[in-house]
C-alpha cells in the first residue's frame, strides 16, 4: 500500500509563526524590507508558472520544459516579460545544446496498454537524426519494436548470468539507484547482452510513489529505447510474466538535434558598487509540470525580483537569472546537466568573479521540519547569523560545501563565487518517516502544484531576501576565511583518521598557519583580495560529488582505507569482508561486466564534463581494484596482488593533493599577510 503522505500539525505552526515572527536582531529597515514579501502572489505565480505558462503531452512527460524547445521559448518570453514589466533591463544569452523531442510513446505488454515516458537521450524506435530518418524496429515500416519481454530483476551482470540469453529482446529493468547506479549503467549492461530495448520501473527500491511516471536524463546511452512506467504497473507487468512468455510491443518517435538554449537575465543597476552584484538563480527546464522542481524557484525569483525593483535602489547590482537546461541539454558529457549556468559562468567570467553572493533557487519551500542552509565555507558565519536572527535555529543548520546537482556549484564550486541555497529535506529521506518524503514526487508526474507540500516558501523566501538585502547594502564583504580554514581542518582530521600510515602534519600546519593570519588580518583584506581568495581555495581543494562536495584528499583517503581493509580481510582469509570493502570502493561498477565497464572507464577519460575544468572530477578507482574484486573467489591470492597494485597509485595520489593543498595554504597565507 502506498505510504500516507503526514505533515506535522506543528510544522503549520512553526512557519506561519516565523512569517509573523521577527527576531530582535532585524533592524527596523530589514523589517520593514521583509514586510514587501507577498506569499500569497509567490504560491499563485508558481501555480501559473506549473500548469498554465506550458502545458503539452511532450514524450519525455506531459507538461515537461526541455532545453531547446518552443516550449523553453515560451517560458523565457514569459519570464523576460515579468522582468520588463518591473523595470529590469533585460537580455538573453544563448547557448548549444543537444535537443531531443519526443512524441507520446505507445507502449503495450500482452495487449494491455499502460502509460509510459522516453528516457531522456535514449533513441526511439524511429524518428530524424540530424535531419536524417532513422527506424529500428521489426513492424509497422520499423515504427514498432514487437519483442519478447524478459524481467532482468535490477540488471546487473549476475541477473544476465543467471537468466541467460537476451538478445534481441527488451529487458525489464528494476531501477535501484542506490545500488546500480544512474540508469545509464543498467542500460549499458543491457545494450552489452544484446537487448533490443528496455522498459524501467522506479528509482530506488521504495520510492517514487507506485502511481508515478519517472524521468531522468541518462547521458550518453543512446543504444536502445528505454521506457519508464510507474511501480503499480510493473506489478502487474510482473503478475503478467509470472503466467508465461509476455510480447511487449513499442512504438516511439523522437527528433534529435543541435539547437539553442537560453538563459534570461534580469538586472537592477545598484548605485554605489554596481561591479560586486548579488545574482538570485533557477533554473526553468523542467520535467512534467515540475511544480517543485522547478516552477517554486521561478516563481520565487520573481517575487524577490518584483521585492527588490519596487523598493530603494540597492548599492550593489542585483542580477535575476532563468536558466535552461539546467536537467539536461549538454552534449558528449559525462555531466549533461547544468549546462545553462555553466555557459553564464564561461561566458560571464569577469561578472562571477567579483560577484558577492549567488544564491540559488531550486525546489524551494519542500514541507519537511528540519533543513539546511550550504554555502561555500567563507560564508558560513554570515548565514549563521542570518539563519539566528530569523529565529530559525533550531530548524535550520548551516553546511559548508555546494552539492553538483544545483547551479551553485557552476559558481562556487567551479569559479569560487560565494554561493548558498537552502534544501528542507534530508537528500534521500525515508518513505517510512515522518514527512514528505522528495524522492516520491522528484522527476516524476505526481510534482504538481500543491501548497500544502511548499508550507516552508515564506521563510525561504525571507532567508533568500534578507540574504541579498544585507550582502547589498555591505560596505565590507562579510567573508571570513578562518571559517574556511576550520572546515579544512575538520576535514582533514576525519581523513587523518581513516589513514593512519599517511603524514597529514604539514598540511594541516599549513591550514593552521593560515587560520591565525585570518583571524589576525582578515578585516584588514582589500576587497580584491578577498574576492581572489575564494577562488583560490574552494574551486582548486573540492571534489565533485555528491550534496555537499567533498575535499580532494578525502576521495583518496576513503580509497586508501577501503584498499587497506580488504587487504587485511585478505591476509585473514575474510573473503567476504574483502568483498565488501571493494563493493564499496566500486560502487555501482561492480554490477557491470568487463566490457561496459572498460567502455564506462574510457569514456570518463574521453569525454568532456564541467568538472574537467578545475580537475574536479574524481578520478575512477584503478582498473586493479576491478580485477581484484573478479578474482576474490577463485584467486585470492591474485585479488591481494592487484590490490596492492591499486594502492600504490592511490596513495600516491592522496600525498599529491596534500602537497597541493599545503601549496595553496601557503600562498593564500602569504596573500592575507602581505
Amino acid at each position: 500500500m502506498p505510504r500516507k503522505m503526514r505533515i506535522p500539525v506543528l510544522l503549520w505552526l512553526f512557519c506561519f509563526a516565523a512569517t509573523a515572527a521577527q527576531s530582535e536582531q532585524l533592524t527596523q529597515e530589514e523589517k520593514a524590507f521583509l514586510d514587501r514579501i507577498e506569499t500569497t502572489r509567490a504560491f499563485k505565480e508558481i501555480r501559473h508558472i506549473s500548469e498554465e505558462v506550458v502545458s503539452n503531452r511532450s514524450g519525455a512527460g506531459a507538461g515537461s520544459v526541455i532545453a531547446g524547445t518552443e516550449d523553453e521559448k515560451k517560458s523565457a518570453k514569459y519570464i523576460a516579460a515579468f522582468f520588463s514589466r518591473l523595470g529590469l533591463e533585460v537580455e538573453q544569452q544563448r547557448f548549444p545544446v543537444r535537443v531531443f523531442e519526443y512524441e507520446e510513446p505507445q507502449l503495450e505488454v500482452g495487449g494491455e496498454r499502460f502509460p509510459a515516458v522516453n528516457l531522456y537521450t535514449t533513441p526511439g524506435t524511429y524518428g530524424q537524426r540530424d535531419g536524417k530518418a532513422y527506424q529500428q524496429g521489426n513492424k509497422k515500416g520499423g515504427e514498432v519494436l514487437a519483442l519478447t519481454l524478459v524481467d532482468v530483476g535490477i540488471g546487473a551482470r549476475t541477473d544476465y548470468e543467471r537468466i541467460g540469453d537476451v538478445t534481441g529482446k527488451s529487458v525489464f529493468i528494476q531501477r535501484d539507484d542506490d545500488q546500480t547506479g544512474w540508469p545509464s549503467l543498467p542500460l549499458a549492461e543491457a545494450a552489452h547482452r544484446g537487448a533490443a530495448a528496455a522498459v524501467l520501473y522506479g528509482c530506488t527500491s521504495e520510492t517514487p510513489v507506485p502511481g508515478a511516471l519517472k524521468q531522468d536524463s541518462v547521458q550518453y546511452q543512446d543504444a536502445i529505447p528505454a521506457l519508464s512506467v510507474t511501480r503499480a504497473d510493473a506489478g502487474k507487468i510482473q503478475q503478467m510474466l509470472g503466467s508465461g512468455p509476455v510480447t511487449v510491443s513499442i512504438r516511439s518517435r523522437v527528433t534529435e538535434r543541435d539547437g539553442d538554449s537560453l538563459n534570461v537575465i534580469g538586472r537592477l543597476s545598484g548605485k554605489a558598487q554596481p561591479d560586486q552584484p548579488v545574482i538570485y538563480g533557477a533554473h526553468m527546464d523542467r520535467w512534467f509540470h515540475g511544480a517543485q522542481d522547478n516552477s517554486t524557484g521561478i516563481g520565487s525569483m520573481l517575487e524577490l525580483a518584483r521585492v527588490f525593483a519596487k523598493g530603494k535602489a540597492p548599492e550593489h547590482t542585483l542580477y535575476f537569472i532563468a536558466f535552461g537546461a539546467e536537467e539536461a541539454g549538454g552534449e558528449n558529457t559525462l555531466s549533461d546537466w547544468l549546462t545553462g549556468s555553466y555557459a553564464f559562468t564561461r561566458a560571464r567570467a569577469d561578472l562571477v568573479h567579483s560577484t558577492a553572493l549567488y544564491f540559488n533557487l531550486d525546489s524551494v519551500g519542500w514541507a519537511n521540519h528540519q533543513g539546511t542552509l550550504y554555502s561555500t565555507p567563507e560564508a558560513t558565519p554570515f548565514f549563521r547569523e542570518l539563519v539566528s536572527d530569523l529565529d530559525l535555529s533550531d530548524r535550520l543548520s548551516v553546511q559548508a560545501g555546494l552539492s553538483t546537482w544545483v547551479d551553485a556549484w557552476c559558481f562556487g564550486g567551479i569559479r569560487g563565487t560565494t554561493s548558498a541555497y537552502v534544501q528542507w529535506r534530508a537528500p534521500y529521506s525515508s518513505a517510512q518517516n515522518d514527512e514528505l518524503s522528495y524522492l516520491d514526487f522528484y522527476h516524476t508526474d505526481m510534482d504538481r502544484f500543491d501548497e500544502k507540500r511548499i508550507s516552508n516558501l515564506p521563510l525561504d523566501l525571507k532567508i533568500a531576501a534578507l540574504a541579498g538585502y544585507r550582502m547589498s547594502r555591505s560596505k565590507v564583504l562579510p567573508y571570513d576565511f578562518s571559517a574556511t580554514a576550520s572546515w579544512l581542518e575538520e576535514g582533514l582530521q576525519a581523513d587523518a583518521k581513516l589513514v593512519p600510515s599517511v603524514d597529514f602534519g604539514p598540511a594541516l600546519g599549513a591550514v593552521t598557519k593560515m587560520k591565525e593570519a585570518a583571524q589576525s588580518r582578515g578585516g584588514e583584506l582589500d576587497e580584491s583580495v578577498r574576492l581572489s581568495l575564494r577562488k583560490r581555495i574552494y574551486p582548486e581543494l573540492v571534489y565533485a560529488g555528491g550534496f555537499a562536495g567533498g575535499l580532494r584528499t578525502s576521495s583518496y583517503s576513503a580509497r586508501l582505507a577501503r584498499l587497506v581493509e580488504a587487504q587485511t580481510a585478505l591476509q585473514q582469509g575474510q573473503v567476504a569482508s574483502a568483498r565488501a570493502a571493494l563493493e564499496t570502493l566500486l560502487g555501482a561498477s561492480r554490477h557491470l561486466s568487463p566490457e561496459p565497464y572498460e567502455d564506462s572507464r574510457r569514456r570518463h577519460i574521453e569525454m568532456t564534463s564541467w568538472n574537467a575544468e578545475q580537475g574536479q572530477l574524481p578520478p575512477l578507482p584503478p582498473a586493479q581494484v576491478y580485477e581484484a574484486y573478479q578474482l576474490l573467489d577463485d584467486s585470492p591470492e591474485l585479488a591481494k596482488q592487484k590490490i596492492y597494485q591499486a594502492w600504490i597509485p592511490v596513495k600516491s595520489k592522496l600525498q599529491g593533493a596534500l602537497n597541493h593543498l599545503q601549496i595553496v595554504m601557503e600562498e593564500v597565507t602569504a596573500a592575507i599577510e602581505k
